[in-house]
């Protein structure tokens, strides 16, 4: 069932649910999907609605402290579905390497193994119509690796992401046939939570929260459990807010709620020139493998991590071409259907000014099963770097309050001198593997700068890419972050944090999959501890 708080605020008395999931965007419908399948009575509420709203939307406002930060904006949704109304959808998991002790960046080992993590993989392929298979080089033919150039070697390896198809990618359209009909979810769109509710009696278990529609009328919904899923960012805010309201560090001893912020930093720094079309095509084109896309990168090994002193970091090239051209067209055309629109006359019209281009985009497609690119499309390198969580970077309260009167965020986030020589460094590997591996085949290598002085940041486009994390760190005891291992936070019975905040760093991949995989280990946390209760 799915109820507007703007228009049936009285149905949400009759409501009475054992979790409530705070957030209808990714990873909270597929929480509750789980719960409701398990047979738990679940409330989702969602700040937005069916559509995206300026002023839901004007929610997601942070006070940029330090360089601007695209995620905060580009990178949120407000919305059900939330942002996979508009992601790529990348699935890969992290390496095991980025969850065990790295003494040479001072990251510890998680407090979770990777085993627990990646357990549910095939469960997950399965909710999104995933092949299952290596997510290495593994999964081609021997043959296949070496027509395609495709080496692994002590520098880089080879991945393969797996993209859900378009009508998979919106978390709300795949599972809202199951949420209208299902008696154990119940969804509420336009309901912000302004406060976390706690019996006088007792600080460490909640009761519920209060939520408000947009014409600030509120209510308090009950619940045994509560489990913040809206994200990074938000999830953070709440609970700043709720550590502001108590008179003690009851969820905060280790005084790191907030701080450690950090993404994935990254650099388009050079471009393939004198190119081989085909053969560039042919490495890095996305592959269609049962109604699934696969992307490429190479990542930076573990041994060569040490050896740098270097965090996590992978190297990917994409293509540009001219916004009019049938491709774009075409691009487009796969989002409409992605978010639920018709895709609009002109794009399918311009699909067919560029026949020639058309026809071997159909039979590269067929006889290759990738995506070709157009013959006059710049592939450009890009290196995208683990940020190592830094106090420097963080989120706090500002004095500033939005339209519901709590307090907005200041976040300082920025790109230091290790972050930018460590970019370098693994250029200049990249270099090596380039000459030694895929120049004489692909072409030659132009770098925007010389890759052996240090980055320029102001001449090189670089940025974030919305992956947030680690300042609701997942920790072994309350010394060391926020939650434990079962995502619960400290100080607390009954309060739980599902977003990449909970991350202790960035690993080496989209975060995407991790968290999925940790909602799916949620939800059968939440009924068995609902079983020993």
């Amino acid at each position: 069932m799915i109820i507007d708080l703007d228009t049936h605020i009285d149905l949400v008395e009759t409501i009475s649910c054992e979790v409530i999931v705070v957030g209808g965007g990714t990873s909270g419908l597929l929480l509750a999907s789980q719960l409701g399948t398990k047979g738990a009575n679940v409330c989702v509420v969602e700040s937005g609605s069916y559509t995206v709203n300026q002023n839901s939307e004007s929610l997601n406002d942070v006070i940029n402290l330090g360089r601007e930060y695209n995620g905060t904006k580009s990178g949120r949704l407000r919305v059900l579905g939330g942002t996979s109304k508009i992601w790529g959808g990348a699935f890969i998991p992290f390496l095991k390497s980025d969850l065990s002790d790295r003494p040479y960046v001072n990251l510890k080992k998680w407090p979770i193994d990777w085993e627990e993590i990646y357990e549910e993989i095939p469960e997950l392929e399965r909710i999104f119509s995933l092949s299952s298979g290596s997510y290495e080089s593994a999964h081609l033919s021997e043959s296949r690796l070496k027509a395609d150039g495709i080496i692994d070697d002590e520098m880089f390896v080879n991945r393969f992401a797996k993209w859900p198809k378009f009508s998979k990618r919106n978390v709300f359209k795949l599972f809202k046939d199951d949420l209208i009909k299902s008696k154990n979810v119940t969804v509420i769109v336009n309901a912000t939570v302004v406060e976390l509710l706690k019996p006088h009696y007792s600080c460490e278990t909640l009761s519920g929260l209060k939520i408000k529609n947009t014409h600030f009328q509120e209510k308090d919904i009950t619940a045994d459990k509560i489990v913040l899923a809206s994200g990074a960012i938000e999830s953070t805010r709440i609970l700043l807010n709720y550590k502001n309201s108590l008179s003690n560090k009851t969820i905060d001893r280790s005084g790191y709620l907030g701080v450690g912020f950090n993404d994935h930093v990254s650099v388009q720094l050079g471009e393939v020139c004198n190119l081989n079309h085909e053969a560039i095509n042919k490495l890095v084109g996305f592959r269609f493998q049962a109604g699934m896309m696969r992307s490429h990168r190479w990542e930076l090994t573990p041994k060569q991590q040490k050896d740098l002193s270097s965090p996590s970091a992978w190297v990917h090239l994409s293509f540009e071409q001219k916004e009019q051209s049938a491709f774009h067209s075409l691009r487009l055309i796969m989002q409409s259907v992605q978010t639920g629109k018709l895709p609009s006359l002109s794009n399918i019209l311009n699909l067919f000014k560029e026949i020639p281009y058309l026809t071997r985009l159909i039979l590269w497609r067929f006889f290759r099963s990738q995506l070709l690119a157009p013959l006059n499309a710049t592939f450009r390198i890009n290196i995208v770097l683990e940020q190592l969580p830094k106090s420097s970077n963080f989120l706090r309260l500002a004095r500033e309050r939005d339209c519901y009167g709590t307090p907005k965020l200041e976040l300082f986030w920025d790109i230091d001198d290790f972050d930018a020589n460590s970019i370098m460094k693994v250029a200049k590997l990249f270099e090596q593997y380039w000459d030694k591996n895929l120049e004489s085949i692909l072409g030659k290598i132009h770098w925007y700068q010389d890759i052996k002085q240090s980055l320029d940041l102001n001449m090189i486009k670089s940025t974030d890419i919305f992956h947030p994390a680690s300042t609701t760190r997942m920790a072994e005891d309350e010394s060391k972050g926020i939650v434990d291992t079962n995502l619960c936070v400290f100080g607390t019975k009954n309060l739980f944090v599902l977003s990449t905040s909970v991350f202790p760093c960035g690993g080496s991949a989209n975060p995407t999959m991790t968290l999925l995989l940790l909602a799916l280990r949620l939800a059968n946390h939440l009924k068995s501890k609902e079983l020993a209760d």
